[in-house]
């Protein structure tokens, strides 16, 4: 491989990979860096994006997104990173490095877990989708914030989310496969009587979840979702937010002309929310706070690696999380 190429992985919409030489990327741009990737997380959007199946979201057949590494190397105008600094961030490529402007995470090294106190007054909030990758996090984050009850909506996953909540303050997960109605008043049971729901992430955004969530917030209430465009059967007393990872970086505008919904982050808003964010997480860690998902790292780098774990994703009922990693040496990272 000549000195100034890095391999890249590239998904077709039949999701097999190819690697392909480019040019090792320069932090160019203000304020990015270049991290050497050791680790990169698989996303079920990673095969749906080149296969066509999330049109909301730009075509890229490179469409990788969660890296861990090494930063490589920094522009003049970044202050808080340096070459050698462990970092988790969310960028979109399968590569052996990349350059982009943030946010980034630093990963410390953990410390034992640390009881975080805070309000204990009834918050309630709904997570529909709780056993997937994304809405056990959200999980995660919704126990490290106090955030009680947590009244979560899972299937088949249900065992794996119960011993992450907190039975004393309200928490309960409860299975769709009752049917909507039933499902509807489960939720309104788990809502304590001096409260109000109002707060509802409904990861999974097809089907009927939307409607179920809709059905059982209280109004006005704001409803996250993670496809767009927006629900029109919803009513304008629940605000609906599509939760895109791109608006960290520029305010997001539907492609095709037609008004989709709201995007995530208004102008620069993204950029704040994110740097605030990672900085928290970063305490989290620090304290133990977040705990640690079960992740199968699949080895073969980014050809046979990526592509067996997009394959397994896309055909599979495995319901597991996988990570690939890019580099041998990569130090625990």
């Amino acid at each position: 491989m000549a000195a100034n190429k890095m391999p890249e992985a590239h998904v077709s919409n039949d999701t097999t990979v190819t690697v392909e030489q480019v040019p090792i990327p320069e932090p160019t741009e203000p304020h990015s860096i270049v991290v050497r990737v050791h680790v990169c997380g698989i996303n079920p959007k990673d095969w749906k994006m080149p296969a066509g199946i999330l049109t909301s979201i730009s075509d890229c057949p490179n469409s990788g997104d969660d890296i861990a590494g090494i930063v490589h190397s920094v522009h003049p105008t970044v202050k808080n990173f340096k070459p050698g600094n462990r970092v988790a961030a969310r960028m979109a490529l399968f590569a052996q490095l990349r350059a982009a402007p943030g946010p980034f995470l630093p990963l410390p090294d953990p410390q034992p877990s640390s009881e975080h106190v805070s309000d204990d007054s009834a918050s309630p909030a709904l997570i529909y989708g709780a056993s997937t990758n994304v809405g056990m996090a959200a999980v995660r984050l919704a126990q490290a914030s106090n955030i009680h009850p947590l009244i979560c909506v899972a299937g088949s996953g249900t065992a794996k989310v119960q011993p992450l909540l907190n039975a004393e303050k309200g928490d309960v997960v409860l299975d769709h496969r009752v049917g909507r109605d039933e499902l509807v008043k489960q939720i309104r049971a788990a809502v304590p009587s001096n409260a109000k729901l109002t707060k509802a992430f409904d990861v999974v955004s097809e089907g009927e979840s939307w409607m179920t969530c809709a059905s059982a917030l209280d109004k006005p209430s704001h409803l996250l979702i993670t496809l767009p465009p927006a629900k029109k059967e919803i009513p304008t007393s629940i605000r609906q937010t599509a939760v895109m990872a791109g608006s960290l970086w520029q305010e997001l505008k539907s492609t095709s002309g037609q008004d989709i919904g709201d995007l995530g982050f208004k102008d620069a808003e993204g950029k704040r929310w994110g740097s605030v964010f990672a900085r928290d997480v970063e305490g989290l860690l620090e304290r133990g706070a977040l705990g640690a998902p079960e992740v199968e790292v699949v080895e073969g780098g980014l050809g046979r690696g990526v592509e067996s774990a997009l394959r397994r994703l896309r055909w599979g009922k495995e319901g597991k999380r996988f990570a690939v990693r890019v580099v041998e040496e990569y130090e625990g990272v």
